[in-house]
């Protein structure tokens, strides 16, 4: 089947934002993990949480600068 190259590129730039929605979603979901982790911070599992949301939210940081140089 022929995909004509106009609907091919809008194909990309549709994947391209919804994976920067879903990006973003992530971040805010280590940012609650963050939040979490510091209110536990005195048991072993808050010090855990936070760290690896931290760890996890530089990754999807990095995912959203990729995706952005590739936009322009």
């Amino acid at each position: 089947m022929y995909i004509d190259l106009n609907e091919l590129w809008h194909l990309l730039e549709q994947v391209i934002v919804w994976a920067a929605a879903l990006l973003k979603l992530g971040l805010l979901f280590c940012a609650v993990g963050i939040v979490a982790g510091l209110m536990k911070w005195s048991v072993w599992w808050g010090k855990t949480l936070t760290v690896i949301s931290l760890g996890i939210a530089a990754f999807l940081t990095l995912g959203l600068d990729f995706l952005g140089s590739l936009m322009t």
